[in-house]
């Protein structure tokens, strides 16, 4: 008689806390009046590796590096900070052509508007000052 080969018992994936956090971050965006359009609109990867918070990408893509130690509202305030880049247009063509920015001063211009924005309606948390704030891609060079 021939034995019958026994299934491995699935494995229960162990919980991820960053990753629980992470989520939790993002559905205080897609409960907010403001932000739950956009949130419709973005292409998010949650990614492990990488530096700082989250990347935008002029094609609407987001990434999000969950390692980062992040609560749920600081999620939120990295994730709407991302969300305003493209909702207010930093990344249109026709406008930083006509502007014909230095890239590093539009960057960090786009940054002050959106930080301004956010603290003005007292969304979420900032991140610690001691880890990079979302990186902004400029839009000479790379075109996520």
């Amino acid at each position: 008689m021939v034995a019958k080969r026994r299934k491995n018992p699935r494995k229960e994936e162990k919980p991820n806390p960053k990753k629980k956090r992470f989520e939790a971050g993002s559905e205080l965006i897609s409960a907010h009046p403001i932000f739950e359009s956009l949130w419709g609109h973005r292409h998010l990867t949650i990614r492990e590796d990488g530096q700082g918070y989250a990347t935008v990408f002029q094609n609407g893509g987001i990434h999000c590096f969950i390692n980062a130690p992040l609560e749920p509202k600081e999620w939120a305030r990295v994730i709407a900070h991302c969300l305003l880049h493209l909702g207010m247009g930093h990344f249109d063509p026709l406008r930083f052509k006509l502007l014909d920015p230095d890239p590093a001063a539009w960057n960090h211009a786009c940054d002050l508007v959106v930080e301004r924005f956010l603290d003005d309606i007292h969304f979420g948390l900032r991140p610690p000052p001691d880890w990079e704030k979302p990186d902004f891609i400029p839009l000479t060079g790379q075109a996520g």
